[in-house]
């Protein structure tokens, strides 16, 4: 069985997003330790819908610190915590 790592690059090439989206996405990754990937890649494993799931929520958090607008980074995090209470 690969690194966790390699297997969450493999889930993302094999999915639809652009490569510069695939290489963006999974330079988060490269930063996490084995133990950190271990239920990012079982979530991916479970359910490739989520590299689209997780590409939309990076770029979006993204856009909103380009902004340096501290509340919309509160807002933000505020209508995710409503969505993931709701999971």
């Amino acid at each position: 069985m690969g690194s966790n790592l390699a297997k969450i690059k493999s889930i993302i090439a094999d999915n639809s997003l652009t490569r510069e989206d695939q290489e963006e996405l999974l330079s988060i990754f490269v930063k996490a330790s084995e133990n950190e990937l271990a239920p990012i890649r079982e979530l991916l494993e479970a359910d490739a819908s989520w590299v689209g799931k997780l590409n939309t929520n990076y770029k979006v958090k993204k856009a909103v610190l380009n902004t340096g607008d501290a509340e919309s980074w509160r807002t933000l995090l505020k209508e995710e915590a409503k969505e993931v209470d709701k999971i």
